[in-house]
């Protein structure tokens, strides 16, 4: 998620299993020293030796790390801002001609808040974090 694409990939199927079974996958060179070190931790490929969940939430990258926009509170004091938006950011992926197959404004809306996997939904949703994450560093953390 970092990169933005999977760390396995391959065109043919064997060859991206044996990718996985190898534990073969690039870190993109511009990733810190510890996201490296926490990649490479859960991308082990014996699982006795893979971090545990615990473990990713104390390793240093997670500790340093601020996801602002996922503090809930930072949610509810932003709260009304992401509602105004919604609005807006429908309409914005309106005009990046994703594929709606026909479905109306409000069975688009319906597919955003149950979540369906459309492309459209998924780029709603990158966009709604995007502008999620400018808010949140408007606001600050507040405590």
């Amino acid at each position: 998620m970092l990169a933005g694409y999977l760390p396995f990939d391959d065109c043919s199927v064997q060859v991206l299993f044996k990718k996985i079974m190898r534990g073969e996958f690039v870190i993109p060179g511009h990733f810190s020293k510890e996201a490296r070190d926490l990649i490479t931790k859960m991308l082990n490929v014996n699982p006795m030796q893979r971090i545990k969940i615990h473990e990713i939430k104390q390793h240093e990258w997670m500790r340093h790390t601020e996801v602002l926009y996922l503090d809930p509170r930072n949610l509810r004091a932003c709260n009304g801002e992401f509602e105004h938006m919604k609005n807006e950011l429908l309409e914005k992926i309106k005009e990046f001609g994703f594929n709606f197959g026909g479905l109306s404004d409000q069975k688009i809306k319906e597919a955003i808040e149950k979540r369906k996997e459309f492309s459209f939904v998924i780029g709603y949703n990158l966009m709604l974090d995007e502008f999620k994450k400018k808010i949140i560093s408007k606001f600050g953390r507040k405590r």
